[in-house]
């Protein structure tokens, strides 16, 4: 019982680490946010280059990203625009 009260704290403690995750956007919503700034990454499908931007987005605090741009030919790269919905310190 002890173990299973540990693991459980454990879980909870790791919770709001795991809860932020920047969510992709489409551009009739970015009206009323915040603008952070760009990001890019290369290498991969497009599957992949979502992925990497959502996790580099995810690096700078945003709460959300809207892809600018995209090309899959040879490496493959994209672009996105980072959105807050309120102003906070970097």
């Amino acid at each position: 019982m002890k173990g299973l009260f540990i693991a459980a704290i454990l879980c909870l403690s790791t919770q709001p680490l795991l809860s932020h995750a920047a969510t992709e956007i489409n551009s009739s919503y970015q009206g009323s946010l915040v603008r952070l700034g760009s990001i890019s990454v290369s290498g991969g499908t497009i599957d992949e280059l979502t992925q990497k931007l959502s996790a580099s987005a995810d690096k700078y605090d945003a709460d959300y990203f809207r892809i600018t741009s995209m090309n899959t030919s040879s490496r493959g790269y994209a672009t996105a625009t980072l959105y807050n919905t309120a102003v906070r310190d970097l």
